[in-house]
C-alpha cells in the first residue's frame, strides 16, 4: 500500500494536486486539466489515499478512484479550513495541501462515496429550484445544467438538446418536482431529472 497521501483541490477545469509523504513532507505539486487528472489518477500505485474537499464533484471523482483501486477521502470544508497555512487566503495550491493535510489526521472525520443513484434521490429530496425565476426556456434549463452537471462528473458546457424527448417535455411542462407541487419560477428543471438524464447520457 503507498504512503503517499494525494490532496485535491477539484475545480471546473484545472484540479490542483499536491503529494506528500508518510511523513507529511510535500513531494511535488501538480496544476491538472480536466482529462490530464483522469489519465494521471489511473496511473497511481493502487492504494493511494486521495483527499478531496466535499464539493459538488468529488463523489464523481471518488468514484472514479475506486475504479482505479484507489482510498477516496472526502472531507467537509470546515474541518480543511484550520490546516490551511495561508489563513484566510484562498488559493488552489494552499488548498490542496491543506485537504492532503487534513487526510493524515487520524481522528479526521469523512463523508462516506455516494454512488450516483443515491446523489439523484439526494438531489430528489433536498431539490428547491436552481434556475433563476426570472429565466424560462432552454436558457433556463442550461443554467440548472451547469450548476448540476458537476456533481455527475460532467463539464458545465453541457447545453440541453431540446430535440430530446425527456428535455422537450421538461421544457414544455416546467414543474419538474418530486413530490407533486409546481417548482418555483418557469426554466426550473428538477436536478434528479437532470442527473438521471446525465447518466443515461
Amino acid at each position: 500500500m503507498s504512503t503517499i497521501t494525494i490532496g485535491v483541490d477539484v475545480a471546473k477545469n484545472v484540479f490542483s494536486v499536491c503529494e506528500v509523504d508518510g511523513a507529511g513532507r510535500v513531494l511535488r505539486r501538480l496544476d491538472l486539466k480536466r482529462n490530464a487528472f483522469a489519465a494521471w489518477l489511473a496511473q497511481l500505485p493502487a492504494g493511494t489515499v486521495v483527499a478531496m474537499e466535499a464539493c459538488s464533484g468529488a463523489h464523481y471523482w471518488a468514484r472514479r478512484c475506486l475504479e482505479s483501486g484507489l482510498q477516496p477521502r472526502i472531507i467537509a470544508a470546515q474541518l480543511v479550513k484550520p490546516f490551511r497555512k495561508s489563513g484566510r487566503t484562498k488559493n488552489d495550491r494552499a488548498d490542496a495541501e491543506a485537504i492532503a493535510t487534513a487526510a493524515r489526521q487520524g481522528n479526521m472525520r469523512f463523508v462516506s462515496v455516494k454512488d450516483i443513484d443515491q446523489q439523484v434521490r439526494l438531489s430528489d429530496r433536498v431539490a428547491t429550484g436552481h434556475a433563476p425565476a426570472n429565466r424560462s426556456g432552454a436558457s433556463g434549463l442550461e443554467e440548472s445544467f451547469d450548476s448540476t452537471s458537476a456533481r455527475y462528473g460532467r463539464q458545465s458546457d453541457i447545453r440541453c438538446n431540446t430535440q430530446s424527448t425527456d428535455t422537450h417535455d421538461a421544457i414544455q411542462d416546467n414543474t419538474m418536482t418530486s413530490s407533486g407541487p409546481k417548482a418555483q419560477g418557469k426554466g426550473f428543471m428538477h436536478p434528479g431529472l437532470i442527473g438521471s438524464l446525465l447518466r443515461s447520457s
